[in-house]
């Protein structure tokens, strides 16, 4: 299952009808792209968009969800299209949070689906150094997203973007919660495809306290669910070895 990033949104042409992404709505200023800047050129939009098939529940291969056996419900976000509240993107994530998650925090459980993951291609939580502007777009983000993801007890948060590997506590509003309380572990896994990144990380207050583990490795994630804990590991390639590893449990 794919998601999308910054080199798969839309053209970087005036030939929006081209735009394999486009759906009513959805636009953000300046064009499809949901941030400013030309950080991606849309050059991957259209092979992904034909390469693969994904669910038809939501916009084709930019958002969509599926059930990964019983345990775990994946939601597939784009976060090169507006996902403020009041959009499109925005409130087809309500409606799918709430089958799965009844009608939040309040709410019954919905399908009994112990674990509910969200992908999206930027971070809503980074300390990487000398990416000041992926910063600043992570607050965006929380704004837009951090309450949604609290109200229906979203577990984990999955991104890439950045070429390193970064995990916070769980975290709300830029702040460790306290053991048991809720909060959302997020994990930016961006560590294949292009060079490492070569800046290290401010775990400091000027970001927040909530960084917990980063590297500059290369290497992937792996993720194993229960009923009662979903385990997320980075395992390095240098060796194979586990390099980190958190244990979430569930909210309720």
């Amino acid at each position: 299952m794919v998601s999308i990033g910054n080199h798969e949104y839309d053209y970087q042409t005036d030939e929006q009808h081209n735009d394999p992404s486009v759906t009513d709505g959805n636009y953000s200023v300046g064009g499809v792209q949901a941030f400013p800047g030309t950080d991606g050129g849309g050059e991957c939009a259209v092979p992904v968009v034909h390469r693969f098939r994904t669910p038809s529940n939501g916009n084709g291969v930019f958002w969509y969800s599926f059930d990964y056996s019983p345990l775990v419900h994946v939601v597939m976000l784009s976060s090169e299209h507006h996902l403020a509240p009041g959009s499109v993107q925005h409130e087809w994530l309500i409606k799918d949070l709430e089958r799965v998650r009844g009608s939040g925090s309040g709410g019954g459980s919905g399908g009994g689906v112990p674990w509910v993951v969200v992908t999206l291609h930027r971070m809503l939580y980074t300390t990487q150094l000398c990416e000041e502007a992926d910063y600043i777009n992570s607050l965006l983000l929380r704004k837009q997203l951090e309450a949604t993801l609290r109200k229906y007890r979203v577990n984990l948060v999955l991104v890439g973007h950045q070429h390193s590997f970064e995990r916070s506590c769980a975290v709300y509003d830029g702040k460790c919660v306290a053991p048991g309380a809720h909060g959302t572990v997020h994990a930016t896994v961006g560590t294949a495809g292009a060079g490492i990144e070569k800046c290290g990380f401010d775990p400091t207050d000027q970001h927040g306290n909530f960084s917990v583990a980063r590297a500059n490795k290369w290497g992937y994630a792996r993720v194993a669910a229960t009923e009662e804990t979903l385990t997320l590991e980075f395992v390095t390639n240098a060796d194979g070895a586990v390099w980190d590893t958190s244990t979430l449990r569930r909210w309720d």
